[in-house]
């Protein structure tokens, strides 16, 4: 289906005053970027659909027009993601998406419209001339990054003062387990905090953790019987023999002396 050529936009306008340049430097920003695909008058119709709609908004006075300006880049945004669902048709999950954000976007700026109609109106009737072929060109430049005032670069925030400090702890062994968690998480983050120091006392400054060697694991089966003996205390048969006669004449011992009570009566008997 082929759409009959519309015809071309005008080359200049008018909006109000209260609708000043930055302004329109902030909803050209905020259009899509201009593609290699496009074709060549795409990014002049889109600008010139956008001031409509910020024109026939009317608005007169600053904040009138700051809300316009919202609703005209959320209306000119949900145009494109319903462009975005329509090319994606032999993906669902993606097309669901894009209507999704469209819907989302076609809310946002009626929402935005509303707030445009109940913000207080002022009396602004002048008007200013823009020419379209400008805004096109501001639109086609790749947007700079804002440029450094004489003062430099920002300074950077001070220094976070640690719990222990701002509690008047002086040696590591006096904070409490509030302060100690602050210090542990930010070494965990990476972050630079000041740590109290060690009393010259501290046991900590002396102490040497010691070291075993690491041995492998082995299970009972894996065990040659010297290992086994080693880890679970196992008696050599030699040992058993050597330990036999005591355990003999103990086992003996307490034969007689189960005897004894019994004569007399006692436990056992």
């Amino acid at each position: 289906m082929s759409f009959p050529s519309s015809p071309p936009p005008p080359a200049c306008g008018t909006l109000p005053v209260c609708v000043d340049s930055e302004l329109v430097r902030c909803v050209l920003h905020a259009l899509p970027r201009p593609r290699p695909d496009d074709p060549p008058d795409r990014g002049r119709r889109m600008i010139a659909r956008a001031l409509a709609l910020l024109r026939e908004a009317q608005p007169s006075s600053a904040l009138q027009a700051t809300l316009a300006a919202q609703a005209v880049i959320a209306q000119l945004r949900a145009l494109q993601a319903w462009e975005i669902a329509a090319a994606s048709e032999t993906e669902p999950a993606q097309m669901i998406r894009a209507e999704r954000h469209a819907l989302t976007l076609t809310r946002g700026a009626a929402a935005v419209e509303r707030q445009v109609r109940r913000a207080p109106a002022g009396e602004v009737t002048e008007t200013w001339d823009y020419d379209l072929a400008e805004l096109e060109a501001a639109w086609r430049a790749p947007p700079t990054a804002p440029a450094l005032t004489a003062a430099g670069p920002a300074k950077p925030p001070p220094a976070r003062v640690p719990l222990w400090k701002q509690h008047g702890r002086t040696f590591m062994h006096e904070i409490d387990d509030e302060e100690l968690d602050e210090l542990v998480q930010a070494k965990e983050r990476g972050e630079p905090l000041e740590e109290p120091p060690y009393a010259p006392n501290d046991p900590a400054l002396t102490y040497v953790p010691k070291i075993y060697p690491k041995r492998p694991y082995k299970y009972w089966g894996d065990m040659t019987m010297e290992e086994r003996r080693e880890r679970y205390g196992y008696r050599t048969e030699e040992e058993i023999a050597a330990a036999r006669p005591a355990e003999e004449a103990a086992k003996a011992a307490h034969r007689a002396r189960m005897a004894e009570l019994a004569k007399l009566g006692g436990p056992g008997a």
